[in-house]
């Protein structure tokens, strides 16, 4: 059998067809779509790490990033100091044990919070009425309630003997 070489030709190349412009249109609306897609997702990120990183630590605007220990700030309590926590429960005296206002009381007080105070006036004439213009407190209890603590310590109970007094103080 014999070829003959004129006959058989090569392939011929496929000719590409250009790209429309709609599939362009489209192609550039996707990126553009994707690139503010990308951005939204940055900035939603960005705000939710902010606001975790904001809850775990309230006060890092206060530190400064220095190497410096002159000009650096440093916790008030370090973290091997230990410290004393103190209970105190205070409670007020009423009206007719601390004296009522006197006049003068009373009209400093419609120049301080304004006028319109002749209801008032009339109940802390009332000795009934326990309306505090200056209270008087006294303290019903204070005790020691942990001593020794540290900044690692976590999750203290103590139980205390506190009776509330039941008649006015």
């Amino acid at each position: 059998m014999d070829i003959d070489k004129d006959t058989i030709r090569p392939p011929q190349a496929v000719r590409r067809k250009r790209p429309s412009a709609v599939k362009c249109i489209i192609v550039l609306c996707a990126l553009v779509g994707a690139l503010i897609f990308g951005s939204i997702v940055f900035v939603i990120g960005k705000g939710a790490y902010m606001l975790v990183d904001g809850a775990k630590n309230p006060h890092s605007s206060l530190y400064l990033n220095s190497t410096s220990n002159e000009t650096a700030i440093h916790p008030f309590i370090g973290k091997d100091e230990t410290f004393d926590v103190y209970l105190a429960i205070w409670a007020r005296v009423p009206d007719n044990e601390a004296g009522i206002p006197s006049d003068e009381d009373v009209e400093n007080a419609k120049e301080k919070f304004g006028g319109g105070w002749d209801t008032i006036t009339k109940m802390v004439r009332n000795p009934e009425m326990e309306i505090l213009f200056n209270p008087i407190e006294r303290v019903v209890f204070a005790e020691k309630i942990f001593e020794g603590v540290g900044r690692k310590d976590r999750n203290l109970h103590k139980d205390l003997t506190f009776q509330l007094p039941l008649e006015r103080l």
